[in-house]
């Protein structure tokens, strides 16, 4: 730009730059993770090219595991794995803590007595989350089950 541009263009270019600056935005937006507010964003997805949230197992995957789980803890071993890091050993600090319809159950080998018929839905809580909710001693997140009568 020459130091003779007028000021009515100069202005108008601002203006277009502006408008495409929020345009930009706008498309980015619809793109962003909404998880800021606790819906399952494009952060909680599994693997490429799917579209499971990566912690909840729905009622849906439940059905496709019929013949494969026999109960809660085959569902979770099968399906979401890294759910159990510490394992399920009542003496690890890190275990999840265990939450059957709200109910805190202290025995973590619950998952192995509900059996798959039960159960409507399993979401695992990171131990931020559950720690924010429940309150301290999560250090291993918590696994939220919701069963058919329960829930």
């Amino acid at each position: 730009m020459s130091a003779s541009t007028p000021p009515s263009v100069l202005r108008r270019l601002l203006l277009l730059g502006s408008v495409g600056l929020c345009a930009g935005c706008a498309s980015i937006s619809g793109t962003a993770p909404s998880s800021f507010h606790g819906a399952p964003g494009w952060a909680e997805r599994t693997q490429a090219g799917t579209d499971r949230n990566r912690n909840v197992i729905t009622a849906e995957e439940v059905a496709e595991c019929e013949g494969e789980a026999r109960n809660a803890l085959e569902l979770v071993v099968h399906l979401r794995p890294t759910w159990l890091r510490a394992g399920m050993r009542s003496s690890a600090p890190d275990a999840p803590i265990i939450y059957l319809d709200g109910v805190r159950s202290n025995d973590p080998s619950a998952l192995e007595f509900l059996s798959t018929l039960a159960v409507q839905e399993i979401r695992f809580l990171s131990r931020r989350d559950a720690t924010t909710r429940y309150g301290p001693n999560h250090g291993g997140g918590a696994i939220l089950v919701t069963t058919r009568i329960g829930g």
